[in-house]
């Protein structure tokens, strides 16, 4: 019994967050899906800021490829502070990183372990913040 709750606990201390820098199984996790979401994406043309609709035709975006075949990156320079957002809409997966670190994993076809490893909310209001979107596409 204490073997089990001692293995409990290695394991819920190794789900930290990113931002303690250390390693275990919330790292793990992001990592395999980082891993699938950069190869689903090696092949990719850039297209500028557009309504999406338009863009994925000007584009020629194939949706039905892996992880949707479209992401969105949306930089966001607020004070000090930079927000990297990454959305694959039609993949169901949306990651933002803060000053470079992972702070938040949601969608559809995320685990909801990496959904709780992950969860930190936003505490600016990015809206009065610069920022710029592009869009790729698989090819």
């Amino acid at each position: 019994m204490l073997l089990r709750l001692l293995l409990i606990s290695l394991f819920l201390l190794s789900c930290d967050s990113s931002i303690t820098g250390g390693t275990g199984a919330c790292e793990s996790s992001f990592a395999a899906l980082d891993y699938d979401l950069k190869n689903a994406f090696l092949d990719i043309k850039q297209c500028e800021k557009v309504d999406i609709g338009m863009l994925e035709s000007m584009c020629n975006c194939d949706t039905s490829r892996y992880y949707g075949g479209v992401k969105l990156s949306k930089r966001t320079f607020c004070k000090n502070t930079v927000y990297l957002e990454e959305f694959y809409p039609y993949g169901g997966v949306s990651i933002r990183y803060k000053n470079g670190l992972i702070s938040y994993v949601t969608g559809t076809t995320v685990s909801t372990f990496l959904k709780e490893c992950y969860k930190e909310k936003l505490t600016e209001d990015l809206s009065v913040c610069n920022s710029y979107t592009t869009m790729v596409c698989s090819q």
